[in-house]
């Protein structure tokens, strides 16, 4: 009977809470700008109807508390719709289970997950590089014989469009030759294991 009745209250809590949260975020949205016309009525008229749905979930919760041993404190429809952001949600806390006191929710623990997943990353994104650097040096050298072949066929017949070409491939070989000196430092560390 205990869990029971247990089980109802925290059904109740989860109604309850669900509406609160719709209506906060419908709220927000309402006090938006740039909200058209149309779009503000049709949030008004839901939260109408939400506020219906609070009401008889209230009902429902305070009297799902007032059967509990010890009972919780009731609440109000004023302290419901007073209620501005998830975080003045005090009266969840003793609801499923409190996670708080769980590891993986200790800010330290949680640091040393996230640096532990950020390494193990870390390990295939070099698998990755290593691949994606050697597709760049190709591309580049591949991108220098272009030019100098396109620069080589025009250059008599289309001076002005040779001209041009030269330029943009002088252009390019700058911005190659600051890339390759990056990818030269790369290649140099101790945990490169690609190859140029």
């Amino acid at each position: 009977l205990v869990l029971a009745t247990e089980r109802h209250y925290k059904m109740c809590v989860s109604e309850l809470e669900r509406l609160v949260v719709g209506r906060l975020f419908e709220t927000t949205k309402l006090g938006m700008s740039g909200v058209a016309y149309k779009m503000r009525e049709k949030l008004s008229k839901a939260l109408k109807t939400r506020a219906e749905a609070i009401g008889k979930a209230l009902n429902r919760y305070n009297d799902a508390v007032a059967t509990l041993t010890p009972p919780r404190p009731r609440l109000t429809w004023h302290s419901i719709i007073n209620t501005a952001s998830l975080a003045e949600f005090d009266w969840l806390r003793e609801t499923w289970e409190d996670i708080r006191s769980l590891p993986w929710a200790q800010p330290a623990v949680r640091e040393a997950m996230v640096l532990y997943f950020g390494m193990k990353r870390a390990t295939e994104e070099k698998v990755r590089l290593n691949v994606e650097i050697r597709h760049l040096v190709t591309f580049m050298l591949d991108d220098h014989v272009d030019y100098y072949r396109a620069i080589a066929k025009t250059l008599i017949p289309h001076p002005a469009l040779a001209h041009e070409l030269q330029r943009q491939w002088t252009f390019r070989m700058r911005i190659n030759t600051s890339i390759a000196a990056r990818l030269e430092l790369t290649a140099r560390l101790k945990c490169f294991t690609g190859s140029l």
